[in-house]
């Protein structure tokens, strides 16, 4: 009686032991909780087509040849253009998809010889029909789709060849570069020499049409004597990332704008705009030769590069006068580029309410774009994405606040709406109209919930970045897209492991995810991708070609810097306290690393030069250069407050002797400019012969 006792007061002791070190473990399983959860609107609304082609691949292999090419075939056709689709890759921490018709032309491709004989007796007939009228109608968009619907047909490279040609004629040089690049597949059969030069001419022609400057250099040898490239080639785009040459070693304030207060929140101007928020927040400012463009709460501000006074305010009303802006990570971008100049504004907005201190619903914005043309009446009004006269309710209803890519008339943004989930979209505009193009969903996703179920904060949706006839995209909402820029095809979708959104003893009180970094460009060098999500502690490196996970660097406490710059050299630059420089080509070598201490760093986002970075001192207001060697101390390079000119004790009307904090620095040509919530400043270098 007394052993059976025991056992039973040892039974009841584990017992209560597992469940204690289960609630323990409790917060970790959340913090760690497995891919799966971003793409399930996308996947599960794809489970019937990728259950198809299963029981397609499976009757085939079975021996029911015929009908199971009849299936494939008759799946590929129904979901051309939708782009369903399904897993190629699963992990804890990774989830990799790519187009199910893209897995079929693969499957078609790899058949043995004997099944392919059947699939071109059963098919040829209908593809030569298509053929014939694609080529009647000379739609090279016809003639690119029967070329990769049927891709065991013996007529598929003349096909694409011609297709190139059209869409070369057509002035969309980066869909007749992929047409031409996909006629070089040596699956397609042997390349005659001819061929192989012919189709890299052509392919360069592209290139530089396109403004792709490293592929057109590499093609260039195949160019006819009378052709040369183009001074400057340079993709706006990847200027940010790259490292540029330290204009002066000692330099002195050019010239400040004046205030920004007047176009921001004021009780006086209640009606006017809203509150901006952090003074440590980061603008996006834009860059022109001419100009710098900053967008305020209220006006998209243009001024002269070289003087710093204003040209133009463009009115960013109608918007929500009410609503106040309180998260410090505020989306105020502005984009130029030709002769159109974009800028975002909060189109409409929530009003926050709450019940015994827990909110029901906070302020939530919705953002709008305007574009204007700068070169018509002083800046005309094009289009506004928000405006009541939209007839695209879909487009209308979407909020848009990060800062999109403006390449040859068209207008590539991230937006967001809400349903059941927060859906993400990118969309293509047709800039002088801002009528679609196309539009392409991303990811279905939750971000943090009041008690109420209503979003508990703005969406914060991630960069952008094009590079050739592919866009990459960050929702930071747990996954990272590319997305084909001439027909909105998404080549792949990858999902990565997000932070948790709250602890469970702080239910409903606890609304954001712990954030280590702060909104980086992604990073593109050599096929591979360089990614900081915001929902994400880890460093993520990942194939630009099939988004397959690389390497991943974790960054939970925040050693690496909160600011990811871009390349230098053959490093990837990491800034915050520590300046951190990462071995490219093998970044999860920790040995490789060299890290450099980086004294009293502000808020402001550092500007990254040839030789270190350029950053403000948080405590004296002085931009330092800090150089990549180990061991050299920063070196002054100018000072953002004015120096008083008398005795009198009177300083500077345009800077009242405040120290300069927070904003961004940027290297632009011979200048650098520090934009930042209340003003922008110029520095240029100091001329030492007149001096003396």
């Amino acid at each position: 009686m007394n052993d059976s006792l025991t056992v039973s007061r040892a039974t009841r002791f584990r017992v209560a032991l597992g469940l204690s070190l289960l609630g323990l473990l409790m917060p970790v399983l959340e913090a760690n909780a497995d891919v799966g959860r971003a793409l399930i609107p996308l996947l599960v609304g794809a489970d019937a087509h990728s259950q198809q082609f299963r029981e397609a691949v499976q009757r085939i292999n079975d021996g029911d040849v015929v009908e199971g090419l009849r299936r494939l075939q008759g799946l590929n056709e129904e979901i051309w253009g939708l782009n369903p689709l399904m897993e190629s890759y699963r992990s804890d921490s990774w989830l990799q998809t790519i187009p199910i018709s893209d897995r079929i032309g693969d499957y078609l491709r790899a058949l043995s010889e004997d099944h392919q004989k059947i699939y071109i007796a059963e098919f040829q007939t209908r593809a030569l029909s298509i053929l014939d009228r694609a080529l009647k109608n000379r739609d090279p968009r016809m003639l690119f789709k029967v070329a990769r619907l049927y891709p065991v047909m013996d007529f598929c490279r003349e096909t694409l060849i011609r297709s190139g040609e059209l869409f070369f004629e057509n002035d969309e040089s980066a869909a007749a570069l992929k047409a031409w690049d996909l006629a070089g597949d040596p699956e397609l059969g042997e390349v005659s020499n001819e061929l192989r030069a012919s189709l890299n001419r052509w392919m360069a022609l592209a290139a530089i049409r396109s403004g792709q400057s490293s592929l057109a250099d590499s093609l260039a040898k195949y160019l006819d004597g009378d052709v040369s490239l183009p001074g400057s080639t340079a993709d706006q785009t990847r200027s940010e990332i790259e490292a540029v040459p330290l204009p002066f070693e000692e330099g002195r304030i050019a010239w400040k704008t004046s205030a920004y207060s007047r176009h921001v929140y004021s009780e006086s101007r209640s009606r006017m705009s809203y509150m901006m928020g952090s003074p440590n927040s980061i603008l996006s400012p834009a860059f022109s030769e001419d100009t710098l463009a900053v967008a305020t709460s209220a006006k998209l501000l243009r001024y002269d590069l070289k003087t710093g006074k204003l040209i133009s305010d463009y009115n960013l009303r109608p918007g929500d006068a009410t609503f106040e802006e309180s998260d410090p990570q505020i989306r105020l971008w502005a984009v130029e580029q030709d002769s159109y100049a974009l800028a975002s504004y909060v189109a409409r907005a929530s009003r926050r309410e709450n019940y015994l201190g827990y909110d029901i619903q906070v302020a939530l914005p919705w953002r709008g774009i305007k574009c204007w043309n700068t070169e018509i009446d002083n800046g005309r009004l094009l289009w506004d994405s928000a405006h009541r006269s939209v007839t695209d309710e879909q487009l209308r209803t979407t909020s848009f606040n990060t800062r999109p890519i403006l390449r040859d008339g068209r207008v590539y943004a991230l937006g967001w709406r809400k349903s059941g989930y927060i859906d993400v979209s990118l969309w293509c505009l047709d800039a002088e109209t801002g009528e679609p193009v196309w539009v392409q969903p991303i990811v279905g996703n939750q971000v943090d919930l009041t008690m109420f179920g209503e979003p508990s904060r703005e969406p914060i949706l991630g960069s952008l970045l094009l590079d050739g006839d592919v866009i990459y995209c960050c929702s930071n909402l747990g996954a990272i897209a590319a997305v084909r820029i001439w027909d909105g095809k998404v080549l792949w979708v990858s999902e990565y492991e997000q932070i948790a959104p709250r602890k469970r003893n702080r239910r409903y009180n606890n609304r954001y995810r712990s954030q280590v970094w702060k909104p980086n460009p992604m990073i593109l060098n050599e096929g591979r991708l360089f990614v900081t999500p915001l929902d994400s502690s880890d460093l993520y490196c990942l194939s630009a070609k099939d988004g397959g996970l690389l390497t991943k660097i974790s960054n939970d406490e925040g050693a690496l810097g909160p600011h990811m710059l871009g390349i230098a050299g053959n490093r990837l630059v990491l800034a915050g306290d520590l300046l951190t420089t990462i071995l490219v080509n093998d970044p999860g070598r920790e040995e490789l690393w060299r890290q450099n201490i980086v004294r009293n760093p502000s808020a402001s986002r550092p500007a990254l030069v040839n030789d270190g970075i350029l950053y403000l001192n948080d405590d004296d207001g002085v931009l330092y250069q800090q150089q990549f060697r180990q061991g050299r101390q920063a070196k002054p390079v100018a000072s953002t407050r004015r120096v008083r000119r008398d005795r009198s004790g009177w300083g500077d009307t345009l800077n009242g002797g405040e120290t300069e904090s927070g904003g961004r620095v940027d290297v632009c040509g011979d200048r650098i400019l520090i934009t930042q919530v209340e003003r922008s400043t110029c520095i240029q270098g100091v001329d030492k012969s007149k001096d003396e």
